[in-house]
């Protein structure tokens, strides 16, 4: 559009800028941003709002709050993005702080400003403004929302109050792909598999099908119990959703199976990936080293050097572990 030398206004800004912030190209973004301030739209509201929200997201939360100073009457989305943009880099009392303006302000509050508000990123230590966030959902009846209901589970379960998550699942009046997620990693997460799995199969009842994050937090529980037989039923519902190929999920059923026994299987499965992160890496050295191949361990560790993935302390720790332990 710019090479063509097409009109744009600060609308069509704003958009490019929610949709790099959404991918967190810090890089983009400052493009955009030097383009809106040649065009003068850069003190619009609408695109200071997305500003804010896209150095929020890439961690620069000291710029975010200068861009947030210069909205000159900031309305509820400019209040919604700074909140939660001091939320997700863990700067819960500043959060908590604006969310007091803003309610001073007689501004009526949204759907959103409260889940920008719930430390689900950074919640340990906020148990006390967690429970004071549900009371005050309660009385505004924000807990009907499910954006807000699934916010509340997934912080309350990360603070391993599962009862509490499991009520606020239970009570939701609307079930989401996401309220389904956030209480069976939930589950996993706090070492309750069992009741994973048995959420996992009710969801499966009810029609509701997974996504990668459904079936990674399930093939994490079958992992823990050592259960390869659940673990491959999942891996043929994985390949008829037609999700194998995410790398989240493939290095997930490579940890299953590896923690499994089933050696082979992780193998293949890891050979045949197209893309490997450090983590799927990791869980291939890490499996070799639990079950005392150190000398596989180290092999695959030189091939995860040449093919230039930096080893993590993970690693160093992977190795060292499978080098004490080989047979």
């Amino acid at each position: 559009m710019v090479e063509r030398t097409a009109r744009f206004d600060s609308t069509t800004l704003a958009v490019v800028l929610s949709a790099v912030a959404e991918l967190q190209e810090m890089r983009a973004g400052m493009m955009v941003q030097a383009l809106a301030m040649k065009v003068g739209c850069h003190f619009h509201g609408h695109v200071l709002t997305c500003l804010v929200s896209l150095y929020s997201k890439c961690g620069d939360i000291l710029t975010a709050r200068l861009l947030f100073g210069l909205i000159g009457k900031p309305d509820l989305v400019a209040y919604n993005a700074m909140i939660s943009g001091f939320s997700c880099n863990n700067e819960v009392e500043w959060s908590l702080q604006l969310f007091q303006e803003l309610l001073l302000s007689g501004c009526k509050v949204s759907s959103s400003t409260i889940v920008g508000l719930i430390p689900v990123f950074y919640p340990f230590g906020h148990l006390d403004l967690t429970r004071s966030i549900h009371g005050f959902c309660v009385k505004s009846s924000f807990l009907f929302n499910s954006s807000v209901s699934t916010a509340m589970t997934t912080v309350y379960s990360r603070l391993n109050e599962l009862e509490l998550a499991r009520m606020l699942f239970d009570e939701s009046p609307e079930k989401t792909l996401a309220s389904w997620n956030a209480m069976i990693s939930g589950y996993a997460q706090n070492g309750q598999t069992e009741m994973a799995i048995s959420l996992f199969h009710e969801m499966q009842k009810l029609d509701v099908r997974p996504n990668p994050v459904t079936v990674t937090s399930i093939l994490s529980a079958c992992a823990q119990l050592g259960a390869l037989g659940l673990g491959k039923w999942v891996h043929d519902l994985i390949k008829l959703e037609g999700i194998e190929s995410n790398i989240y999920v493939s290095t997930a059923l490579v940890d299953m199976y590896m923690k499994c026994g089933s050696i082979e299987e992780a193998r293949s499965l890891f050979d045949m990936m197209g893309e490997k992160n450090v983590v799927t890496w990791n869980a291939m050295i890490a499996g070799y080293g639990l079950h005392g191949h150190g000398k596989e361990a180290l092999m695959l560790y030189d091939q995860m050097l040449l093919s230039g993935i930096p080893p993590t302390g993970v690693t160093f720790l992977s190795v060292l572990y499978a080098c004490s332990h080989a047979w």
